[in-house]
């Protein structure tokens, strides 16, 4: 199955091949995207990861181009500090960002799920919550191993960001 929100941003894959990215490009080799086939050549040859790269460029740069029609400081500022301001990657930033995700898809689990009494409700939507929240930190550790980038300085904010989602969840589901 498909994630609906991967769906937004990448195109569906295509087995025909691209061109490769020029040599010399200014993200090295960076494949083209005439259309989905450039995430054919990406996983071939970084693991989509450039694919991937210049899709989330190209979902900035539209936020950026919109954020900057109504400021114009931010306009002068330049896209770089759009992309600073607007990403807070601390542990707790990216705490709220999971935990409020995640609260956020209580209505589409209530309308699928209307059978079961508030009760019930609550208690299968806080155990598919976390089974999802487990499994996506468990796939992000994976990941950031597979690309070597577990320093002592991540390992500690995925720490972090657990730890407070779980804290989150906790005052969420069960108030004191």
């Amino acid at each position: 199955m498909i994630n609906p929100l991967a769906a937004q941003i990448l195109p569906p894959v295509s087995k025909t091949s691209s061109p490769k990215a020029p040599e010399g490009s200014a993200h090295g080799a960076r494949p083209a995207r005439p259309g989905g086939e450039g995430l054919a050549d990406s996983i071939m040859q970084d693991g989509g990861l450039g694919f991937l790269r210049s899709r989330l460029d190209e979902k900035m740069g539209a936020l950026f181009e919109k954020a900057a029609e109504d400021n114009p400081e931010l306009a002068a500022a330049g896209p770089a500090s759009f992309y600073e301001a607007s990403t807070d990657v601390t542990p707790e930033a990216t705490a709220d960002r999971i935990v409020g995700f995640a609260l956020g898809l209580k209505g589409i689990y209530s309308r699928q799920n209307s059978d079961l009494s508030e009760e019930e409700l609550m208690a299968s939507f806080e155990s598919e919550i976390r089974r999802g929240i487990s499994d996506g930190f468990g796939d992000a550790r994976g990941i950031l191993g597979d690309l070597d980038l577990r320093s002592d300085q991540v390992q500690e904010n995925v720490d972090a960001t657990w730890d407070l989602v779980q804290q989150k969840l906790e005052e969420f589901f069960h108030p004191a």
